[in-house]
């Protein structure tokens, strides 16, 4: 969403959201559009908190991490993601060290990739309201429509700037495909996506997933691609990611599964002409940069 469609159309997106909240007549400044933003996100998301500032809150009382917390575990017992938290203990000095050492580290990479990035400048500072950091046994960061414009971060060890930057992009992207769907609708039948017969390998992980969260990885893997061919540089090494030559693949795959029946029918047309984007980039970029990527015909599903 970031690259597909640049800054000028998500701020439409965040803007149509936030107009009602805005008071007739009123300038909209980043200050005014950002609290119209957040008292949206009030009314869609009540029992979540609410911070203040023009800027992404970095959050460093160990309370209100806890409270953040208690919003994603129970988001992650209700679909195939297992986030397994470990303990965030209040009276534990190296563990609010080590928080404070990440949330830093997430300031500092966002700072770096806005400097390059005129639309993760615009977007980012806008769509995220909270960044938080809680230990995991498995994922290493995330977001979730529960908490829209919030994010956790919980980076490996591995990692280096680069896989955090990326990290940045690809969660920001889950919470404007998120918003694009308070906006427009992207699935005609939630109950549907749950059912095992229209679950799809997804782009990134190669794992078979409910369709809203395979949707969302071709997106994000696109989207990723296009970060890497504009702003990053594409790797030969990588951690987080698959290499360029290899997502793209599973793009392909994951965007010729998903627009098969009876997936592509619990797809709005708005979801579909998103896909029908994503397909174009990644096929544009397979091209000018000459990877092996091939994707059988249509697979038949039974």
């Amino acid at each position: 969403m970031l690259h597909l469609f640049g800054a000028e159309e998500n701020l439409r997106t965040i803007t149509a959201l936030a107009f009602p909240f805005i008071d007739k007549g009123q300038p909209v400044t980043f200050p005014v559009l950002k609290e119209a933003y957040r008292s949206f996100l009030r009314t869609v998301q009540p029992s979540v908190p609410s911070e203040t500032g023009d800027e992404p809150a970095y959050i460093q009382e160990t309370r209100r991490t806890l409270e953040y917390l208690g919003i994603f575990s129970a988001d992650s017992a209700l679909t195939d993601t297992r986030y397994q938290f470990g303990t965030v203990n209040e009276s534990s000095a190296a563990i609010e060290a080590g928080a404070h050492k990440t949330l830093a580290w997430t300031r500092k990479c966002a700072g770096a990739i806005a400097r390059r990035d005129e639309a993760f400048a615009a977007l980012f500072p806008l769509a995220t309201n909270a960044v938080f950091q809680a230990p995991s046994g498995i994922a290493s960061g995330g977001t979730t429509s529960a908490a829209l414009g919030v994010l956790w971060v919980d980076p490996r060890d591995s990692w280096g700037d680069r896989d955090l930057e990326e990290f940045l992009i690809h969660e920001l992207n889950h919470t404007l495909i998120f918003l694009d769907e308070c906006r427009f609708g992207l699935f005609t039948s939630y109950p549907e996506l749950l059912k095992q017969e229209n679950w799809v390998t997804s782009a990134i992980r190669k794992t078979v997933r409910p369709l809203d969260k395979a949707y969302h990885s071709a997106i994000v893997a696109a989207d990723v691609l296009l970060a890497r061919e504009e702003i990053l540089g594409h790797p030969d090494s990588a951690i987080l990611h698959p290499l360029s030559p290899a997502m793209a693949q599973g793009a392909m795959e994951a965007i010729r599964d998903i627009g098969l029946p009876p997936t592509r029918d619990l797809l709005t047309p708005h979801a579909l002409e998103i896909l029908d984007r994503c397909r174009t980039e990644v096929e544009r970029l397979t091209r000018k940069n000459g990877w092996p990527v091939t994707v059988p015909g249509r697979r038949v599903r039974s």
